[in-house]
Parts: C-alpha cells; structure tokens; sequence
C-alpha cells in the first residue's frame, strides 16, 4: 500500500511539473505579472494553460535578457520583443502561428529560428547589429519584411512570392536574391558598399522603379553569385571580445577562458535550440554526449552575454 501511494505521489508530481512553463529570466515573469498571466513575485515558473492561449504579446522595453519560455506561447499570432537587451538569441520554432513578429533594436541578438513560422506574414526585425544572417526560406507568406539596419551579409527572399515591401538598407550585403517570381512593392538596399548585382525576375522594371534604392550595385537576372543563408554558418556571429575556447574542435570536454566571471553557459544547436544550460561558474563543459557538427557558445557575464561557434568531432 506505501509503495503504491509513493508511485501515485510521484506521478502526481510530475504531472503538476509537466504544467508549468519555465522563465528563468524574473524581468520576463515579472512583465506577465503586470499583464494578469502570472501572480505574487517571480519564482522562475508559471502555469502553462494560463499562457498556450494568448494570442497576442507586447514585451516591449522590458529589460529582458532571455526568451526561454516563449516557447510555450503556442498561441501566438503577434509578438513584439524589441528594444530587450542583451538578448542573443530567440526561437520561434513552436510558436507556428505567428503572423506579425518584431524584434527590433537588440543590440546583442546573434540568432533568431523563424524556420518553422510558414504563417508569418509580417516581419520587423531591424537594428539588430550582430545579426549577420536570416533564413527566410520556409516563410513564403512573408508580404512585409523589414530586416534594415543589421549586419547582414546575404539575404534569399527567392522562396517569398508575396513580398510587397522589402527593407534591406544599411547592411553588410554581398549576396541579394530577389528573384521571386514577382515584382515588389516597395523596396530599399541602399548603403551596402559590397553589394555588386542585385537578382531579381524583370531587369526593366526595377531599373524603371528602383534605380535609386540600391548603391553601387546593379539589377541582373543572373547575378553568379548564389546566395547560401539557408546553410550558413555566419547564422551564428560571434561578438568581438577576448574569449578562448580550448581544445576547439574537441571530443569531451570544452575549457573556456575569459577575463570575466561567468554567471550562466548555454549551448546552441545549428537551429537555434538550447540544447544545455549551466546556471554557475564554470572552467569547461562537457561535451561528449552532443553529436558531431558546429555549436553555438552563450556566456552570460556582467557585462552581457558573448558568444562563440565550436566544433564536436
């Protein structure tokens, strides 16, 4: 009879667990606390039916450091995160019904996962300085896209036939693909000074249309310089301090140093899922139970997080 209570005592606490969403940022819990979703003080927990239904969310200006949890707003059609800093990375794989999505302004963010978002028609996702790279490919009801003002280096809208306003200016472009199947609305890619060739469907018609939203480049049908953002590694950008990361490429175990301390290690997935998350100061990690490919290292330090691409052989 004991043993029988401790098994239904046991399920009934994991039961309670399974019903609860984790937000280890208190900024975030304490922004769903101001809009009624959660009650008393931040614990790093609320309960998941109280979120699964929202459809729309403002967490704008809310001094948030980390998104974990928006994964649980399964609801979602409208999110605007902008202006959350240091944000580095954001996932919005399970939020598959998002339409309008903003994530302006985040000066540290280094990643973002739209890849499954087939519904999202409306994208802002400007002024975001580290982010070098976007995947855009599976978004094909795209209509308003404005990715301005980041440190993009190749952008592929080929896959979005919808398109009718497009902002690219104020990047670090090589690579622009356009070519579509349709002529777009509105468009600007001016100040990319590496931008060349610019490919889109009808020479004659962006000639005639936009001849003053590009720089120094030019319209062609075939540009020979085929963009590759959907595979690219530059997805995950690095910040530019001084970070050592030893042995890199390794087997087991990955040691860090840095002349901060570390309060928090994450590590990424090629697809922007965290994969391990070690709240405490660490030296190395463990890495011998990751498959072999390329990852993404977050360190959360005082003065904001950092991160570096490593390699599991």
């Amino acid at each position: 009879m004991k043993n029988l209570l401790r098994v239904l005592l046991i399920f009934l606490a994991g039961s309670l667990a399974a019903q609860t969403t984790s937000i280890p940022d208190a900024n975030f819990e304490q922004a769903l606390i101001d809009l009624g979703y959660d009650t008393g003080v931040p614990d790093g927990v609320v309960i998941t039916s109280s979120i699964d239904t929202i459809t729309r969310l403002s967490l704008i200006n809310k001094n948030i450091s980390d998104m974990t949890g928006i994964e649980d707003f399964t609801a979602l059609t409208y999110f605007n995160c902008s202006f959350n800093n240091p944000v580095t990375y954001l996932d919005f794989s399970k939020n598959i019904h998002l339409e309008v999505l903003t994530c302006s302004i985040l000066k540290q963010l280094v990643s973002i996962n739209i890849t499954k978002n087939i519904a999202l028609t409306e994208l802002n996702c400007r002024s975001n300085p580290l982010l070098t790279s976007i995947n855009l490919s599976q978004n094909t009801s795209l209509i308003t896209l404005d990715i301005a003002e980041n440190g993009l280096q190749e952008i592929d809208v080929s896959n979005n036939p919808m398109l009718n306003l497009f902002y690219c200016h104020v990047n670090k472009l090589t690579c622009l693909n356009m070519k579509n199947g349709n002529n777009i609305g509105r468009f600007t890619a001016h100040t990319n000074p590496n931008l060349t060739c610019v490919e889109v469907d009808d020479t004659a018609w962006y000639n005639a249309n936009f001849s003053g939203a590009i720089s120094n480049a030019s319209f062609s049908v075939d540009c020979q310089n085929p963009c590759n953002v959907s595979t690219s590694d530059k997805e995950y950008a690095t910040i530019n301090i001084d970070i050592s990361l030893y042995p890199n490429p390794t087997n087991n175990f990955l040691f860090i140093e840095m002349n901060e301390e570390i309060k928090q290690v994450e590590v990424f997935d090629i697809n922007g899922r965290v994969i391990k998350k070690i709240p405490s100061t660490v030296k190395f990690i463990d890495v011998k139970d990751l498959s072999k490919g390329v990852y993404l290292l977050s360190l959360l330090t005082k003065k904001g997080r950092f991160a570096r691409k490593f390699v599991k052989r």
